[in-house]
């Protein structure tokens, strides 16, 4: 299923909490922070509910950026774990606007499955953009399996407080929007 272009682009990728006490606070630090990215990047995520969504819709209303949907499962599976019909909808929809969809490795358990597309998303990114309350992860492959992992790989992070979206740490990169922060 990957219909990949082979485009040479900057790769954002973007994790976080599926269920958010503030999802208008939150999307709106993602607006902010991804529209001082430019243009001509690619957005990787799984399209898990919550941040994934959120920062999938406001990539694509970007010009010229595009979908990377990494899945920790062919979509019918995925698809179960989505509690509503209206979820499953926006989940359809959204993969329909992917240029790349990327189901990781079979064979493993759900929380094997993932750990492995967390793992994938952080591979594959120049810089990750997350989510998170500081919290350890509640299952393999959270949201903070997926900082640990970039922490070690030096991958450069854009952390914002899950419970005040507002409050973003940047570690080994520059804010889009200014000065840099920890770079």
């Amino acid at each position: 299923m990957n219909r990949d272009d082979s485009r040479n682009e900057r790769a954002v990728a973007l994790v976080g909490h599926r269920t958010l006490e503030d999802p208008d606070s939150v999307r709106r630090a993602l607006a902010d922070l991804m529209a001082g990215l430019g243009t001509g990047w690619t957005l990787l995520t799984s399209l898990a509910e919550g941040t994934d969504r959120l920062g999938a819709e406001i990539a694509l209303a970007i010009p010229d950026v595009r979908l990377h949907a990494v899945l920790p499962m062919v979509p019918q599976e995925f698809r179960e774990d989505f509690a509503t019909a209206a979820s499953r909808r926006q989940f359809d929809d959204l993969l329909r606007c992917a240029a790349v969809i990327e189901i990781t490795p079979r064979g493993l358990d759900r929380p094997g499955c993932y750990a492995s597309a967390s793992r994938r998303v952080v591979d594959l990114s120049d810089v990750l953009i997350v989510v998170w309350d500081g919290k350890p992860a509640r299952g393999r492959g959270g949201t903070a399996d997926a900082v640990a992992q970039a922490r070690v790989r030096g991958v450069p992070l854009c952390l914002i407080d899950a419970g005040n979206p507002e409050r973003i740490v940047f570690e080994r990169c520059k804010d889009p929007s200014g000065p840099s922060n920890g770079a």
